[in-house]
């Protein structure tokens, strides 16, 4: 599960599921609403995944 960089907040599989299938270029997180990216590293476990 990602993590918050600014907070610490861990993500639950739920959230991050819905912030994914939303198809946008940052997710922001649910604890302090701060921007979060994905990697690069995230995105091709994305993509192969799919």
């Amino acid at each position: 599960m990602p993590v918050c960089e600014n907070c610490n907040y861990k993500w639950t599989y739920g959230q991050t599921t819905i912030e994914q299938l939303r198809l946008r270029k940052g997710m922001r997180c649910p604890n302090c609403h701060e921007k979060q990216y994905s990697t690069k590293k995230s995105q091709a476990i994305n993509v192969i995944i799919s």
